[in-house]
């Protein structure tokens, strides 16, 4: 997962001159604080309307891209493997 879609996905970014990401998540998401483990800060929450429901989401960023990627990289890669998302072949 991490060679195949990460790498290229930060790459392509970088190529077109990204030095930053932010991401926006709901905040009743479980999956957020996978992405405060990716070392996402947390920047701000906003109220959303989705057809009647307001919802919440939070937006978690990574300003320097290029120095926070490797831990994001390693991170990820470790964590797919622990929750056997990843089998060895």
């Amino acid at each position: 997962m991490d060679t195949l879609v990460i790498r290229p996905a930060v790459a392509d970014l970088q190529q077109q001159g990204v030095n930053s990401l932010l991401l926006w998540v709901l905040a009743d998401n479980p999956a957020r604080h996978f992405y405060e483990g990716l070392g996402g800060q947390y920047v701000r929450e906003k109220e959303i309307d989705i057809g009647q429901q307001r919802l919440f989401e939070v937006a978690y960023g990574w300003p320097d891209l290029s120095a926070d990627y490797a831990d994001f990289a390693d991170f990820l890669w470790a964590n797919l493997r622990q929750s056997a998302l990843i089998c060895d072949l």
